[in-house]
């Protein structure tokens, strides 16, 4: 019993250490509930509808205001050659899901970095 509780005791151990050093990032979903908005804010009445790019900029008002928000992030995500023209917001953003990184689908190893705040701006 004791080996058994031994067993069970190190492996949360090892799990708890493994997810300090992961970042947990919450959906989109998740984000806009913290916000007060709700389920039918994005999905509409009655049955539920897959939520468009254009849902996303009824609130977010323009890809470029949503570049201007996000321009200390080098590479900026929403300001590059696929934003505005050929790539939806749910191209990264999923909502229940994950986001993903859909640049990575050509530029391998890409990371986006904050860039330190300037001082006196």
């Amino acid at each position: 019993m004791r080996r058994v509780f031994a067993i069970l005791l190190s492996t949360v151990f090892l799990a708890s250490l493994m997810a300090v050093g992961e970042q947990v990032k919450p959906f989109t979903a998740d984000r806009h509930k913290a916000l007060g908005l709700t389920c039918a804010d994005c999905h509409g009445e009655g049955q539920k509808a897959p939520v468009t790019g254009d849902k996303c900029l009824s609130c977010h008002q323009s890809y470029e205001e949503v570049a201007k928000r996000t321009q200390d992030i080098h590479p900026n995500p929403h300001s590059n050659h696929l934003t505005e023209n050929d790539l939806d917001c749910t191209g990264c953003h999923h909502g229940h899901k994950a986001d993903q990184i859909y640049c990575s689908t050509c530029h391998s190893g890409i990371s986006f970095k904050r860039n330190p705040p300037t001082v006196g701006k």
